[in-house]
Order: C-alpha cells, then sequence, then structure tokens
C-alpha cells in the first residue's frame, strides 16, 4: 500500500521495479474578498484587493472574475506572480472569483472554489434606512430568514438578492443548504436614497 498526501500522484512502467510518486501543484486557498459578503463603496467603485494563501512548487497564479458561477465568460483572467493583485473597473454587482496555481513548466492546478461577492453603492449622507428581522427558522441545513424593510428597498442575504419585497415591506429567502457547523448570514438592505442597512447573525448547523 502506498500511502499519497493530497495531489501526490503514483505511476509505475512496466519495465521499472517500483513505482515513482510525484507531486502535482494544488489551487490555493482564496482569502478576501470573503465569500457571500457585500463590499460598500462610495461614488465610483475603487479597486478590489484579491488575496489567496501562496502554494508550493509553483510560480505564478492564474486569477479569473465573472459575472456568472460557470464561467462561461470573464472579465478577469490574468496570470500573476504573487498572491494578491489589485483589479479596478469593477462596477455594481455580483461577481465570482477563482485562482489556479500555475508551476515551472506552465501547468496549472485544478480550479480553487469559486467565491461570490457583491459591490454595492453606498450614499455619501448617513441615511436612516428600516430592516426589522423575526428570529431564523431552520428547516435542517436550510435557513429562512423573515424580516421587513421598506417597500421599495433591495434587501441580499449573504449577497443574493431576495426576489420578492411585498407592499408592506416583509420578505423571507432561504439559504442554500448550509454545512456543518457555524456560519455567518448577513442581511442587507438598501434604498433609492443611498441607505443602507446590515445586519449579521451567526448560526450553527449540527
Amino acid at each position: 500500500m502506498v500511502r499519497l498526501t493530497d495531489y501526490e500522484r503514483v505511476s509505475f512502467h512496466s519495465d521499472a521495479s517500483s513505482m515513482v510518486t510525484h507531486m502535482e501543484i494544488g489551487p490555493p486557498t482564496l482569502i478576501a474578498p470573503p465569500n457571500m459578503m457585500p463590499m460598500f463603496f462610495s461614488g465610483q467603485p475603487k479597486g478590489v484587493e484579491f488575496t489567496w494563501t501562496p502554494m508550493r512548487n509553483t510560480v505564478g497564479y492564474r486569477l479569473r472574475i465573472s459575472k456568472n458561477p460557470f464561467f462561461s465568460s470573464t472579465i478577469f483572467d490574468k496570470k500573476v506572480n504573487g498572491t494578491d493583485v489589485q483589479v479596478s473597473g469593477l462596477a455594481e454587482g455580483a461577481y465570482y472569483w477563482e485562482v489556479q496555481s500555475v508551476d515551472a513548466e506552465g501547468k496549472e492546478s485544478v480550479e480553487s472554489e469559486r467565491n461570490r461577492f457583491t459591490l454595492i453603492p453606498k450614499g455619501t449622507e448617513a441615511v436612516s434606512m428600516r430592516l426589522e428581522l423575526d428570529p431564523f427558522i431552520q428547516h435542517g441545513h436550510v435557513i429562512e430568514v423573515r424580516g421587513r424593510t421598506e417597500s421599495s428597498a433591495r434587501v441580499m442575504v449573504n449577497g443574493r438578492e431576495v426576489a420578492l419585497i411585498a407592499t408592506d415591506g416583509s420578505f423571507h429567502y432561504f439559504t442554500p443548504p448550509l454545512p456543518n457547523g457555524e456560519s455567518v448570514i448577513t442581511i442587507t438592505a438598501q434604498n433609492a436614497s443611498g441607505g443602507v442597512n446590515t445586519q449579521q447573525k451567526k448560526v450553527v448547523i449540527q
């Protein structure tokens, strides 16, 4: 039996007396922007800093940014030497990003996890914004979020927009299945005047 570590592979040839192990490069772990987190800006969007963990046996990384989770088209696709890069020119909206490691021969690793973040404009002046949340309702690994805000407001839960706000401002939203352990749920309400109200609550799935 041969015990292998992550991204270690074994090969053998018919004319060789033993097997040979070799390392394949793995993808880095994404750090920032944090997954599912809203990012607020005033005026024109500033550059967004992307960072990830360094990986062994690599000479660079390939950063890809897309407006859709399938990466059928990209708005940024570039190889960089370090583990951080500043990207400017991103407008309001939701984005997905991933990183691959690149070795000395130009071979790329598999893709990292795909993180999602949202750029949200924020008013230059403080504007009061109503956001009231009911206690969360747990359905197994799914959390039901209910609350009230202004009827014309936009509401996002972990960067995903709530499809329907009732005429009285009430809304409800079901999260995707959450993993076991502690998760943070971020609810953001925004009105046309630039008012923003964000609340975060922790949930524990067992």
